[in-house]
């Protein structure tokens, strides 16, 4: 078994998304960004959105497990964004899909969970220039199955 850390492409972005739901399997993230098919096609244009825009300085990185049969799977992602100096956008619709499906509550993505990060994020590095990793990427995520009896995708 051998593992590969490259950079995403759009071939990785459903891999992407199970690794996501995978990490993110709580209740507590379930109530904001639920594994649903709208949920997860919304993250996938969102993560295919960021790949397409430079003007979002974003690099995405995947660990992948190289198969036997010549595919590969991603087990890992990490998401990481460039600010220049005296930028910051607090607006978490510059990052991810603006379109927010039925089964998703704006209010629980902004008011909630995307907006106060914004506000620490602004508060520890002002409009000095940085990287960041994502703001919902607690650490570079890894797949893994939620506990027995939890609710959420594994892959």
């Amino acid at each position: 078994m051998s593992y590969t850390l490259s950079s995403a492409t759009e071939a990785d972005i459903s891999g992407i998304v199970a690794v996501w739901n995978s990490a993110f399997w709580q209740p507590g993230f379930q109530a904001i960004f639920p594994d649903t098919p709208t949920g997860r096609e919304w993250r996938a244009k969102s993560f295919e959105r960021s790949m397409k825009s430079p003007s979002q300085h974003c690099t995405q990185l995947v660990m992948t497990e190289d198969l036997e049969d010549g595919t590969r799977k991603v087990v890992a992602l990490g998401r990481y964004f460039r600010y220049a100096e005296g930028e910051f956008d607090e607006d978490w619709r510059t990052r991810w899909e603006p379109d927010v499906p039925e089964d998703m509550k704006v209010e629980m993505l902004g008011d909630v969970f995307f907006d106060p990060m914004a506000r620490q994020h602004r508060a520890a590095m002002g409009r000095r220039a940085h990287w960041c990793m994502s703001r919902s990427t607690p650490f570079f995520w890894i797949s893994l199955s939620p506990p027995d009896g939890a609710n959420g995708s594994s892959s």
